[in-house]
């Protein structure tokens, strides 16, 4: 088996200033994909006072990390999911395009990494 890394950039137009909508995804994630939070961060981000904040979303799981960052002045949102295991990307990108209004994609890498049984390093 190998882990998967995902990696997403992209115009988004809805919740890029709720926090609490955020972390709702990241748990949303971490449920569809089997994973386990052990802890998770977040915060508002203002560059300018004027301005919506952007959020920045963090969780440690136990397979590795989910993070999302949005920036609302600009419409950007951007996420990165890694596990030490396989989980089914799909639902994980479908439930973000829908939950953050993604009108464009601007990159999208998914990556096959060492996971359980190739190499771990808690298997050695």
């Amino acid at each position: 088996m190998s882990g998967l890394h995902i990696i997403l950039d992209a115009k988004g137009t809805r919740l890029l200033s709720n926090r609490a909508a955020v972390e709702a995804w990241v748990r949303e994630a971490a449920g569809l994909s089997g994973m386990t939070i052990l802890a998770m961060v977040g915060y508002d981000l203002r560059i300018a006072f004027e301005q919506e904040p952007g959020v920045s979303v963090v969780a440690l799981i136990a397979e590795s990390h989910i993070s999302v960052h949005t920036w609302p002045e600009t419409g950007h949102v951007t996420m990165d999911m890694y596990s030490c295991r396989p989980f089914p990307a799909e639902p994980v990108l479908e439930g973000f395009r829908k939950t953050f209004g993604v009108s464009e994609t601007l990159k999208e890498y998914r990556l096959e990494r060492f996971g359980v049984g190739v190499g771990h390093p808690l298997e050695a």
